[in-house]
């Protein structure tokens, strides 16, 4: 491990001691310089969580599911001097469950990436894989997440605040305000059309319970796991019994 390949002169004295004859990123986060990638007489492959050239970059999970897509997939592909835009040797397809976070679809994607590695390696070690050049006119991006992105804004539909809450969990959480506190959000409900009278970010507390919350275009989403700031995470039946929420109280930004 280190910070940076490009200026860490012991990672080629690594090479050269070693001799790999294939060299295999996962998550690397860095585009290794050509005189790295080249150095192995067979290449060197990446395993990327998406359909290349869809979501090329740091963040293809979250970037997918904040994007509310119904599929993605796993490529093995080629390394070369830019980010994520050698050819492909291998892809598969998963479809994204609507109510998956980014944590369990990352998990089901490195699943797929262990079979469809073990499946692919024997072919191309015996230069008997077809690679395919990317169509970079149809490629698209996936930028490092930064902790403000997690934001929620209620003056997006429930679908849209929905999937930002999936992109967001585990990491770093999507979150708004409540009572000036920072409110982590964790989980929601398939969203609604709203059939009771609420603004969007005001709540809406439920005969059952049930926390619901107006969102853009008059729907509503139903929230179900919440964390206010220095407290543990609770459900949201738990959470508006212990806090006495009410209906008519308004969700907002908090940074």
């Amino acid at each position: 491990q280190c910070e940076s390949v490009r200026s860490n002169c012991y990672a080629f004295e690594f090479l050269k001691e070693t001799r790999p004859d294939l060299i295999i990123t996962v998550a690397f986060g860095q585009i290794l310089p050509r005189e790295f990638f080249a150095h192995p007489p067979l290449g060197s492959l990446n395993v990327h969580t998406s359909l290349l050239p869809q979501y090329r970059g740091a963040a293809p999970v979250v970037h997918a599911i904040l994007n509310g897509e119904k599929e993605t997939g796993v490529s093995i592909m080629k390394l070369d001097e830019k980010m994520d835009s050698g050819e492909v040797v291998a892809q598969v397809s998963t479809v994204i469950d609507q109510d998956m976070t980014a944590g369990e679809l990352q998990r089901d994607l490195s699943r797929i990436g262990i079979r469809l590695l073990l499946k692919t390696l024997p072919l191309f070690i015996m230069g008997q894989a077809h690679s395919l050049p990317q169509d970079h006119e149809r490629a698209t991006f996936a930028p490092r997440i930064r902790k403000k992105d997690a934001c929620i804004d209620w003056n997006q539909s429930a679908a849209q605040v929905h999937d930002r809450i999936r992109a967001f969990n585990p990491s770093p959480g999507a979150f708004t305000g409540l009572r000036k506190d920072r409110l982590k959000v964790w989980r929601s409900q398939n969203p609604h059309i709203a059939v009771y009278p609420i603004s969007s970010g005001q709540i809406w507390i439920h005969e059952d319970g049930s926390i619901l919350v107006g969102c853009g275009g008059r729907t509503i989403l139903e929230l179900l796991e919440l964390q206010l700031q220095n407290r543990r995470r609770l459900s949201a039946r738990d959470f508006a019994n212990g806090l006495n929420l009410k209906t008519g109280e308004q969700l907002g930004d908090y940074r």
